[in-house]
């Protein structure tokens, strides 16, 4: 049931089709990138009225990935990439100097 839900989270966010999703345990995935890249989570939200949440992990180098996770912890990588940097600006859609 739980690779079911997976699943569908992951069609839900990749309409072409499962091949692109890579999903699994949470906690497995958090391990895995840590370990791998460094990265830890940075930043927790809860979307679709609780039953997806949303993860940001960051590495010491720039990379992060994010994550949605169903409510029994397992886990799809939505996206991944490099030079995360967090924008200095408080003013909503301005863009600050990296």
């Amino acid at each position: 049931m739980t690779r079911v839900l997976a699943l569908a989270l992951c069609l839900t966010i990749f309409p072409v089709g499962a091949e692109a999703c890579v999903c699994g345990l949470c906690e497995n995935i958090v391990a895995n990138l840590n370990l791998k890249h460094g990265e830890v989570v940075k930043s927790v939200g809860v979307f679709r009225k609780g039953m997806t949440i949303v993860e940001t992990l960051e590495g010491p180098k720039g990379s992060f990935t994010i994550l949605a996770t169903t409510p029994n912890g397992y886990s799809c990588i939505v996206t991944f990439g490099t030079n995360m940097h967090h924008s200095s600006s408080s003013i909503p859609g301005e863009r600050a100097d990296p």
